[in-house]
């Protein structure tokens, strides 16, 4: 059984890999990703790879995984505008349009992510994140 439990994890597996004890596991990583400075994606998928899930189908539950936390967050702060419509000063029509198009976009910019990792190519990812960085780091010192 050892060495056939080894074998089994060294041999990734895709989304069709993931199981209850596997989902289980994972969406626990996503609750105590709660905790301060600890980042919700990066433990998700680190444990989708320590389970034995190929890097793209750890990224992919990763990322649906996300989906009903962000819906939910989202309608409880909808409810509360709905609510007291005052608070808003007004813009309550601007904040709906801007939590539309941060949606949408950040729709597109998933799918563009879980395509480059489908490909295995996450160079234009990390050149991003580099001149995005580089571009806040001097704005900050401003």
């Amino acid at each position: 059984r050892g060495r056939a439990a080894r074998t089994e994890l060294l041999t990734r597996r895709g989304l069709a890999g993931i199981g209850p004890k596997e989902a289980l596991l994972i969406g626990l990583a996503q609750g105590v990703a709660i905790l301060p400075g600890i980042s919700r994606s990066g433990l998700t998928i680190g444990v989708g790879l320590l389970l034995g899930l190929e890097w793209s189908a750890a990224a992919e539950f990763s990322f649906l995984l996300a989906g009903p936390a962000i819906f939910g967050a989202t309608a409880l702060k909808g409810l509360e505008a709905l609510r007291e419509p005052a608070a808003y000063g007004g813009l309550l029509g601007l904040y709906l349009l801007g939590t539309a198009l941060a949606a949408a976009t950040g729709g597109l910019a998933i799918k563009s992510l879980l395509g480059l990792l489908r490909r295995g190519r996450l160079a234009p990812f990390a050149y991003y994140c580099l001149v995005v960085g580089s571009c806040a780091l001097l704005l900050s010192l401003r």
